[in-house]
């Protein structure tokens, strides 16, 4: 009986020492499940911030006008005179600017076609301009020069004013707080 007794304590104690082992080996592993489960919320927590900061950004961009109409500028009268440039002839051409943007405009970039009454365009300019200053709601003279390089442009002298009619496209507009807009092709 002593005999059983020993064996049994002897199993006992390896039943207990196995047991300990497993219960330390999960509490090892609870314990890193329980530190990556940590990293994970902190990582969580981080993603939930960039993303607030994200919207927050969204939010701005998508309640400040960012896209414009390019239709804001418009030629609302407009004159021409010959001119003589040395040994080239053209024109001197004055276009009447009117700003409706709520801004300043500092510069344009816009392609002025000049047709006369069959929609034969007579002179196609390129008005670049870097230094109007057109404030908001106001009209400004603009004034460039054309050198005659075909016999359509020299048509427009003897073509009255009423009849010629003016195709605006605005390429680029430019404004005094560094905004800028960029405008569709013809």
């Amino acid at each position: 009986m002593k005999k059983l007794l020993l064996v049994a304590g002897i199993v006992g104690s390896l039943f207990a020492n196995t047991l300990a082992q497993r219960v330390d080996a999960l509490e090892k592993r609870v314990t890193a499940l329980e530190n990556r489960l940590n990293k994970t919320e902190n990582v969580q927590k981080t993603i939930v911030k960039k993303q607030d900061t994200i919207t927050k950004t969204q939010k701005v961009l998508v309640s400040e006008p960012r896209i414009m109409t390019c239709g804001k500028i418009k030629i609302v009268a407009f004159n021409y005179e010959s001119k003589d440039f040395g040994l080239d002839k053209g024109y001197k051409l004055t276009f009447n600017v009117k700003n409706d943007y709520n801004k300043t405009v500092k510069g344009v970039d816009i392609i002025i076609g000049m047709t006369d009454s069959d929609d034969d365009t007579l002179v196609k300019e390129h008005l670049i301009k870097n230094n109007l200053n057109i404030a908001p709601k106001v009209t400004k003279a603009v004034t460039d020069n054309y050198i005659i390089t075909d016999d359509l442009g020299k048509y427009l002298a003897t073509t009255p004013k009423s009849e010629i009619k003016l195709d605006v496209k605005p390429l680029k507009i430019t404004f005094t707080d560094g905004s800028k807009v960029k405008c569709d092709r013809w």
